[in-house]
């Protein structure tokens, strides 16, 4: 993303808010559409393409006619959009209760890259974070197959997963076959093999804890939010360091793991690396 970009803007004056104009977004094709009317300043404020459309210089027919059709996305997904726009205290149950929560989440963080909107991103890296820290859930690379069409290997929640992923495969040895590394995503779609075996090389060396038990900031898009919207580290919250190990970490088996990994994968990424021309 471009730095160079202006920061995103709070809505800050109750009035300025209160006097808004209310524009119309029609979320998805034909039967399954729906509309959805929101405050212009509110949503202008928190996303960087709909500030574009509505931009009164803009030559877009949206900044006209106050309406905007988002025809390819999931109106589910823009439904929690609208109610976190809104701070509705219950947007995230429904994903928190469902048996894949993973899976219902990620379309709504990838409609939210795809509207530039770096707090509501910020918002869900946290809601994954702490749903992964909860239910105890292990990002796989074969689970990253759904956001690799949507996000860049260095969006952060491709950073959270394949770091964890990491961190699990080194520290409990057994809780994964050998064979994860030659199979599934990590032979189909070797960009995902490349950023998996980067978080095991950066984990032989720094040796950082479980990543679930991050500062939320770590994970956080900073590109257009200069200040982070995170909870703040505490003396109590275990952080990411070159000295942070989580206990139970198996020392002797984890050095064997990592050093076969990377040995067993250098060969393998120099070939997708070949392959892709990079």
């Amino acid at each position: 993303m471009d730095r160079q970009q202006p920061e995103l803007l709070k809505v800050s004056n109750l009035d300025e808010f209160a006097e808004s104009e209310i524009i119309e977004v029609v979320v998805g094709k034909g039967d399954n559409s729906r509309r959805f009317h929101l405050h212009k300043n509110m949503i202008t404020s928190q996303s960087l393409y709909f500030s574009r459309c509505f931009d009164i210089n803009s030559h877009w027919k949206a900044s006209r006619q106050n309406r905007v059709k988002l025809s390819h996305a999931d109106p589910a997904a823009f439904k929690i959009i609208f109610g976190r726009l809104y701070r509705h205290p219950d947007t995230f149950r429904s994903i928190r209760s469902d048996s894949k929560p993973f899976a219902a989440v990620e379309p709504v963080y990838q409609l939210a890259n795809e509207l530039t909107m770096p707090r509501l991103k910020n918002d869900i890296v946290d809601e994954i974070q702490e749903l992964a820290k909860t239910k105890n859930i292990i990002p796989t690379p074969d689970g990253m197959l759904g956001l690799w069409k949507h996000l860049h290997v260095d969006d952060p929640l491709f950073q959270l997963y394949s770091k964890t992923f990491a961190w699990s495969y080194c520290t409990s040895p057994s809780s994964w076959p050998l064979s994860i590394l030659g199979r599934g995503a990590m032979v189909t779609e070797p960009r995902i093999a490349i950023v998996c075996m980067e978080s095991l090389r950066q984990f032989s060396i720094s040796r950082y804890g479980d990543p679930r038990q991050a500062p939320r900031c770590m994970f956080h898009d900073h590109d257009l939010v200069a200040e982070c919207t995170a909870h703040r580290l505490t003396e109590d919250t275990p952080s990411i360091s070159n000295s942070s190990i989580s206990a139970g970490l198996e020392p002797q088996r984890s050095e064997e793991r990592v050093a076969d990994a990377l040995s067993r994968g250098r060969k393998r990424s120099a070939e997708q690396l070949d392959e892709l021309d990079v």
